[in-house]
């Protein structure tokens, strides 16, 4: 067993399995998981200032209002 981080958040992972120790680690994970194609925007995020990742952040909100 060996220990892993994710984020800011930690988990421990044996030969087959991961198990979080945070519930939002978890449903990120398993949701980048499921949705394969929003991992560029994951990937895209880690390489930006905390500044970028909020203006972006608005103007995807933005988007979605317009589409309600």
């Amino acid at each position: 067993i060996s220990e892993c981080l994710v984020g800011s958040e930690m988990c421990i992972r044996d030969s087959n399995n991961i198990y979080y120790l945070d519930d939002d680690a978890r449903d990120m994970a398993q949701f980048l998981y499921e949705n394969p194609d929003y991992k560029v925007l994951f990937d895209a995020s880690r390489k930006v200032k905390k500044e970028d990742i909020q203006f972006v952040k608005e103007m995807i909100d933005r988007m979605s209002n317009k589409n309600d």
